[in-house]
This record gives structure tokens, C-alpha cells and sequence, in this order.
């Protein structure tokens, strides 16, 4: 039987492509395409989550960092993203963030102050029929910057809960891959 695939942001951005594990063969692809087409001078570009530490994964988490970010000019960065991510059967999870969670989960430091831009609040998957939903709003206080670009402020007990258990059973190790370093 075929798998029936769908996955959709409530941005427009969806596809019916299988998107795959993603390898850093795959996200160097994604990437050199991807910042073609910015001035990234301005900013850094990480490789976090569990691909970066070497996990197998469904997604790719992206952060991005910068002190002053134009709002338009990120927008138009996460759009992008996640649309040369589907073209390269990639699920690319981005957003922009005004520190590194996962170290400061690690060192203990107060993450009361966490914010981050993404340009959506809900993405939906089907995979055979079974449906999920990510709805962002659900416990984050957030506000709609410019048309379409949302920033959250605050982080979810799952994200905190699941984070801090990979770190205290030694499989994240904190790592941050400025990916301009690796292509």
C-alpha cells in the first residue's frame, strides 16, 4: 500500500512530497541553495537539535541569531527555508531566537526571557490518515510583528521536559553548528 503524505503550515507552505531523514549531506544541499539567496552577514545560522548532535531525526531545527534582525528580510529567510526545504524533501524547522535554549537549559540559567520569531502558528502533518498538529499558540504568549511573522515569548513544558531529559541522559551534548563553517 502507498503512504499517503501531507503537510501543511497555516502560512501556505504545504506539500504532498514524503519528505526524508535528513543526513548533513542533505541540510549542505538545503543550505548553500537557501543562503544564495540572503545576506547573511548580519547573521548566524545554526544546525541544532538532534541532527546536530548526531541523532537520527525527522526534521532539521534551524536557529537563527542576530541582534537587530529586519523583520522583512526574515520573514522572507524562514518562508524560504522551509520552501527549498519541502523542494529538497527536507522538514525544516526554523526559527529565529534571542538566545541558545538548549546551553542555557544545560548551564541552568533562567529561561523566562526566551523569545522566538517563526512565520507561522500552526503546521499540520497527515501521514496514512493519521493527522498531528503543532499549534504554537497553545501556551506561549505571542504577537504578530509584521503581517505573517509571529514572535513567541516563553517556551512549552514538552520542549523544556524533553530537552532537559536528552541532556541528563547524556544525548544532547549542547551543540551549535554555525552551519557558514561546514559548506
Amino acid at each position: 500500500m502507498k503512504e499517503s503524505f501531507y503537510a501543511e503550515y497555516d502560512n501556505s507552505i504545504s506539500t504532498n512530497v514524503k519528505w526524508y531523514r535528513p543526513d548533513i549531506n542533505s541540510v549542505i544541499e538545503w543550505y548553500k541553495e537557501w543562503e544564495s539567496n540572503f545576506d547573511l552577514s548580519n547573521y548566524k545560522v545554526y544546525l541544532v537539535g538532534a541532527l546536530a548532535e548526531g541523532l537520527e531525526t525527522n526534521d532539521v531545527d534551524i536557529l537563527i541569531m542576530s541582534d537587530d534582525p529586519n523583520l522583512f528580510v526574515l520573514k522572507d529567510m524562514l518562508t524560504s527555508a522551509q520552501t527549498l526545504g519541502f523542494n529538497h524533501s527536507l522538514l525544516i524547522d526554523i526559527c529565529w531566537a534571542n538566545y541558545k535554549l538548549t546551553q542555557s537549559i544545560r548551564d541552568g540559567l533562567d529561561i523566562s526571557d526566551y523569545k522566538s520569531i517563526r512565520n507561522f502558528k500552526t503546521f499540520k502533518k497527515v501521514v496514512n490518515g493519521s493527522e498531528e498538529i503543532c499549534d504554537l499558540t497553545n501556551d506561549k504568549n505571542y504577537k504578530e510583528l509584521i503581517p505573517g511573522l509571529y514572535e513567541y515569548e516563553g517556551v512549552s513544558n514538552h520542549l523544556v521536559n524533553k530537552v532537559t531529559k536528552r541532556l541528563n541522559i547524556d544525548i544532547y551534548k549542547s551543540i551549535y553548528t554555525e552551519l557558514r563553517y561546514v559548506i
